[in-house]
């Protein structure tokens, strides 16, 4: 049963200090032993598919202890999972990632875990502990974007987000997704069928066009200047988009208006 959140929850979460890191992610694990299935609540700088190769790490460990914490470095990042049961066919996993550099950092997430698990343990309130997770971590968000132009595969524009001082560029998204639709049909003719999920660049001299394709939906940056947290976003982005609208994309009709929702996403990644 949820528990309407109330003024001393709000006083409580102000009180937890916001942490500056990578990522962190909010995962549901079913203990029912016929799904052993897991459910993603929240992501924020950390992609989906990230996720899933952190829990099947440890989904033994997890299943078999139901509480406990866990630091470990994987590829490039340093991850802190904190996961406790919350009812007898249910763990909640609490993921945080941050550069490997930063081991220091640990007791600060192992602080902020507990707090507000604890406020989680006040009210039984899944989406109020969303909320805090939304609310007292902050990522770094990156600039180097010039335009986000989201078509399918036909050229069709879905989304557009260009960079205010460039809406000339903008005013020709029509002839820009018909380019990227064709480079897209190019890339398949010259390359070959398998093209989903991986980053194509076209150069063109202090700017380049990197697109990637999910779920016939193409994803195109023009960026000025790459680095390795931009390109990790691009991924992310593109993640959030076919999962946010899945449906949508499936029975599209036409109608764009249903995705300008995605403003939200765009701005927490990118200084656009």
């Amino acid at each position: 049963m949820m528990v309407m959140t109330n003024s001393t929850d709000i006083d409580n979460t102000q009180q937890i200090k916001h942490l500056e890191i990578l990522g962190v992610g909010l995962v549901s694990l079913s203990l029912i032993e016929t799904k052993d299935t897991f459910e993603v609540l929240l992501q924020k700088g950390i992609g989906v598919s990230l996720i899933q190769n952190i829990i099947e790490l440890y989904k033994t460990e997890m299943l078999n202890k139901k509480n406990g914490k866990s630091f470990f470095p994987l590829e490039e990042f340093m991850v802190f999972l904190n996961y406790f049961q919350t009812s007898s066919d249910e763990i909640i996993i609490i993921i945080y990632i941050d550069e490997k550099e930063s081991a220091h950092v640990y007791p600060k997430l192992y602080l902020h875990s507990k707090k507000i698990i604890n406020q989680f343990n006040s009210n039984k309130d899944i989406n109020f502990l969303i909320d805090i997770c939304k609310q007292t971590v902050d990522i770094p968000r990156i600039g180097g974007v010039i335009g986000l132009f989201i078509v399918d595969y036909a050229g069709c524009p879905l989304y557009t987000r260009v960079m205010g001082i460039r809406e000339d560029i903008r005013e020709g998204e029509v002839q820009i997704g018909g380019f990227i639709s064709a480079l897209f049909s190019f890339s398949q003719f010259v390359i070959g069928k398998e093209s989903g999920g991986k980053l194509r660049e076209i150069n063109f001299g202090n700017q380049s066009f990197y697109t990637i394709t999910e779920k016939k939906v193409i994803i195109a940056y023009l960026i000025e200047r790459m680095s390795p947290l931009l390109k990790r976003y691009m991924y992310i982005i593109a993640e959030e988009f076919v999962g946010r609208y899945k449906k949508s994309l499936e029975r599209f009709d036409g109608d764009i208006a249903q995705f300008n929702g995605f403003e939200d996403i765009v701005y927490e990644y990118l200084i656009i």
